[in-house]
């Protein structure tokens, strides 16, 4: 895909994923003594919780593009309306 060659996005996050997650438990394995590395893994641990506390699930009531900014603009712009809306 970076080369020019089609490929799938959802492909690579998936492989993606799962290298970065057995490179996880790789170092948790290897460095598991090592207490600088467990308060990083215990503050990552806290700060997606804390994530995880704010973040709520909606059904959309239609066919919609989703802002992740909550600007107001999510019932208005659809995929069918979505080139009408400018910067003005």
């Amino acid at each position: 895909m970076i080369a020019g060659q089609p490929g799938n996005l959802l492909n690579q996050e998936t492989l993606l994923n799962a290298a970065i997650g057995s490179r996880q438990l790789y170092l948790k394995k290897k460095y598991g003594s090592d207490q600088r590395l467990s308060r990083l893994y215990d503050d990552e641990q806290s700060q997606l919780q804390r994530i995880a506390s704010w973040t709520k699930q909606y059904t959309a009531a239609g066919e919609t593009i989703v802002s992740f900014y909550t600007d107001g603009y999510e019932y208005g712009l659809t995929a069918s309306n979505f080139r009408d809306f400018t910067p003005q």
